[in-house]
């Protein structure tokens, strides 16, 4: 159901280019919300805004760059530019699943760069107004990954192991303000993920998703972002695992 204009956030989508991140940027645009669609790429972002309408704006902006973040507000109108729900979603695991020594340092740090560092760099550019304004909400795509190791996640598994410490050290710093922060901790989801992961490997791709028990669809974690913002104030959803039922982690 669409929100009246007095109610409507301003939300911040990074990594909304593409899977999670254009899925949630879909729902809060017909939920009624503004959104502002970022990510390094301009094509997707453009062509996601085109497609949702006047009230989305997209961002290129890369996260693992400071002058980037840095310089991202200027691209924006002026009433897009107070951030009431900043949905960290950029990530990757390009050169992921194998074991430490066989990929390269490059694309080992590029992965802690974009899901961890990067995520810490967007959250610092956008809390200040948050702060002054006494309320805000930021929610970051953390993974179950980040609970638990498994063989070939090296770099994967330290970045969402990262977010989910910087996550609860956000709520101790900010215990005594209106600020939310909530950690969505998803499981194994069917989108072009996994085919990056394999260094663009359509086969191995899919033949990795084939070997899973189970798969969430990119709904299932739309769902928890809309269950996380519809809370009422003074209840913060501070995590969500979404498991499928055939998982066990």
């Amino acid at each position: 159901m669409e929100r009246d204009e007095d109610q409507a956030a301003t939300i911040m989508i990074t990594g909304a280019g593409g899977g999670i991140g254009s899925g949630i940027a879909r729902a809060l645009y017909e939920r009624g919300d503004r959104i502002i669609c970022s990510d390094y790429r301009h094509e997707p972002a453009a062509v996601l805004c085109e497609e949702l309408g006047e009230k989305a704006r997209p961002l290129q902006m890369d996260v693992t760059t400071q002058a980037s973040v840095d310089g991202a507000m200027a691209q924006l109108p002026e009433d897009f530019q107070s951030i009431d729900v900043l949905i960290n979603c950029a990530g990757h695991d390009v050169g992921g699943r194998r074991p430490f020594h066989e990929g390269t340092a490059r694309q080992l740090v590029s992965i802690l760069e974009t899901n961890l560092v990067g995520l810490v760099r967007v959250t610092h550019a956008f809390i200040g107004g948050m702060i002054e304004r006494g309320r805000g909400h930021i929610i970051s795509l953390g993974s179950v990954a980040g609970l638990r190791t498994y063989p070939g996640g090296s770099a994967y598994v330290t970045s969402k192991a990262g977010v989910h410490a910087f996550m609860e050290s956000l709520r101790a710093d900010y215990q005594d303000t209106d600020l939310r922060f909530t950690e969505l901790l998803p499981g194994p989801v069917a989108t072009e993920f996994h085919t990056r992961r394999f260094l663009e490997n359509t086969g191995k791709g899919q033949a990795y998703t084939d070997s899973l028990p189970g798969l969430l669809a990119v709904e299932d974690v739309v769902r928890a972002t809309l269950f996380a913002l519809s809370a009422p104030m003074g209840t913060n959803v501070a995590q969500v695992v979404i498991a499928p039922t055939r998982e066990v982690f």
